[in-house]
């Protein structure tokens, strides 16, 4: 009896056939290899701790505006009301710019508010804010904290 020459070979899979490595595997390799080298090349040393840079000088100048929170009350579910006083430090007319941050000790509920006065405050002069901030999820009961920052 003669062989049955019709029958084939069972294919390879695509991932076992040489077409498919040369193909796919090969560019995938070549750039992780490039990226990895012009990432080395273009690494920058971060500076030594040491340094003076100018952000060092930036937090040695005296400040230029003392805040004081008079305030922080419950308002409603949504929202507490916060009372602040801004005192110019400086010997020039300045209007300030005040970040307002509430929240509870955990920082699950907390609200933001961005505050400017509408005419600069005269050297010495005080200024008085009082506002409502609006908090998360309705929970201006537990957020008893505030912190109030100029510049």
């Amino acid at each position: 009896m003669q062989p049955n020459n019709n029958q084939q070979k069972p294919k390879k899979p695509f991932y076992k056939r040489p077409v498919f490595i040369i193909l796919i595997v090969a560019p995938y390799a070549l750039m992780t290899i490039i990226g990895i080298i012009t990432a080395a090349l273009n690494y920058e040393k971060p500076p030594a701790k040491d340094d003076f840079s100018a952000e060092t000088e930036r937090n040695t100048t005296a400040p230029r505006f003392d805040v004081k929170v008079v305030g922080n009350s419950y308002a409603d579910p949504t929202s507490r009301r916060v009372t602040f006083t801004v005192t110019n430090l400086t010997q020039e007319e300045l209007t300030p710019a005040c970040s307002v941050t509430v929240d509870n000790p955990a920082g699950t509920y907390n609200g933001y508010e961005y505050v400017t006065w509408d005419e600069p405050l005269a050297p010495g002069e005080r200024g008085y804010f009082e506002g409502l901030i609006i908090i998360t999820n309705e929970g201006a009961a537990y957020a008893n904290q505030s912190r109030v920052v100029c510049s």
